[in-house]
This record gives C-alpha cells, sequence and structure tokens, in this order.
C-alpha cells in the first residue's frame, strides 16, 4: 500500500505540473493522454479512494495558460484603478500576479486573466459588450509590438487573419485556433474547444475587436465579426464570423 500511494502521490503531482514548453498534440486538442487515462484507470482499480482518481482526470482537463503578452494590460488596469473591488475577484495568487512583474513571454494562468477581466467588466465596463470589443481593437494598436505588427501586415484581411491565427497561437495554450473558410469579403476563425477557456464571453468579444481591427489595418473597411457555436469531437468550438466592405 506504501508504494502504490506513492505512486498516487507522484501522478497527482504530475498531473498538476505544468510544462515550459507547448503541450503534446493530444493535450492541445482538450484531451487527457492515453499514458494518464491507463495510470489512472490502474489507481482506480488497486482500491485508492475514488477522490483521487476523479482528481488526476480533472487536472488533466485544465491548466490552460496564456503568455505575458495578452495579461500585462489587464494587471496594469489592476494597478491603475486601487479604489476598485479587486479582492471581490482576485484570488490571493492572483494577487502574487499582479504584484510582481509580467514578463511577457511567460506562461501566466488563464484563470487570472478571466477573473480580472470580469472584475473589468462588471466594474469599469458595467457589463457592456461593446466595450471590451472596443478594448480589443486598441490591443492591436497600443499593446502588439512593432513585430507582431509587421506579422500582420499582409494587405489582405484572408491572410491577415491567418497571421494572426499564428500569432495567437504561440500566446494561448489549450485551444486551438485556424482561419476554417474565407471568401472574397468574408473569412471564419475556428476556436476550439473553448467550454473551459475562462470568462469565454468576455475572451471571445476581445478576440473579434482584435481580428476587426487587423482586418481594417489590411484594406478591409468596417469589418463585424459575429460568432457561431458548433461541436467537435464533443467539445465547444466557437466560430468568428469576420466581414468586410
Amino acid at each position: 500500500m506504501r508504494k502504490n500511494s506513492s505512486s498516487a502521490a507522484e501522478l497527482l503531482e504530475t498531473a498538476k505540473a505544468r510544462p515550459e514548453t507547448r503541450r503534446s498534440r493530444m493535450h492541445r486538442l482538450g484531451f487527457i493522454s492515453r499514458a494518464l487515462q491507463q495510470k489512472a484507470q490502474n489507481l482506480s482499480t488497486t482500491g485508492l479512494p475514488c477522490v483521487i482518481f476523479s482528481h488526476i482526470i480533472e487536472s488533466g482537463l485544465q491548466g490552460m495558460k496564456i503568455k505575458g503578452n495578452f495579461l500585462k494590460d489587464y494587471v496594469q488596469i489592476v494597478k491603475d484603478s486601487p479604489d476598485l473591488d479587486w479582492d471581490k475577484y482576485l484570488t490571493p495568487s492572483d494577487w502574487e500576479i499582479v504584484g510582481g512583474t509580467i514578463i511577457p513571454l511567460s506562461w501566466y494562468p488563464a484563470e487570472t486573466m478571466g477573473r480580472i477581466g470580469r472584475g473589468i467588466f462588471e466594474m469599469r465596463s458595467k457589463k457592456d459588450y461593446s466595450l471590451v470589443r472596443l478594448h480589443g481593437r486598441s490591443r492591436v494598436d497600443n499593446f502588439f509590438d512593432e513585430a507582431t505588427r509587421r506579422i500582420l501586415l499582409k494587405h489582405s484581411p484572408v491572410e491577415s487573419c491567418r497571421a494572426y491565427c499564428i500569432v495567437a497561437r504561440r500566446y494561448i495554450d489549450e485551444v486551438e485556433i485556424e482561419l476554417t473558410g474565407s471568401g472574397e469579403k468574408d473569412c471564419e476563425v475556428s476556436w476550439w474547444p473553448v467550454d473551459n477557456v475562462p470568462s469565454w464571453d468576455l475572451f471571445r468579444e476581445i478576440q473579434a475587436g482584435t481580428l476587426e481591427r487587423v482586418v481594417e489595418l489590411n484594406s478591409g473597411k468596417n469589418a463585424k465579426a459575429e460568432f457561431r457555436s458548433e461541436q467537435k469531437n464533443g467539445r465547444e468550438a466557437c466560430v468568428v464570423c469576420l466581414s468586410w466592405e
């Protein structure tokens, strides 16, 4: 029993650990690896508490990360608004991140961004989604570095959206982002899976605003984004449907 308990503890730590590099394709698609499934099954049949088995499964499905590039402006808003009741939204671990230095290429918990975003939405934006989308637009001009902006300048709305998918995949973990359809005056960008993305209702507005602005910087006029929900392999996908003049 001592040997089995030790293995369970080691497996639990492995399940909670987050590698520095981008996860394997199985994890990227939102699945638990076959090895983890087998180990968890073996543990469950040796008489170990079911709670351990459940935690292993849950840990394999959680832990979405975003890079500091996507978090730094959120943290700055918290620092610039000390009069607001951020304690209502942020956890002690969130405050540790807010109080530190955000490193652009380091990974951070998406839950932290989600909780800050919810606080901004409710306390500053007064639950107005149009303001969230405007912030997404402003990120292209005010928060993207010069190298990223150069990558997005393709003189073609469709190709610029394709380039943004590549950029976003570098900074957002656990979600597949790809251009799934295009025409002369429209294109679609798919995000999958999104059912576990923290504060997805806000995050998708940010991305819609960003894509609208990217299109307009590449000869598209009056870009508009709408959403369509789909099911893919039993998980929810969100399609951002873009059109322009």
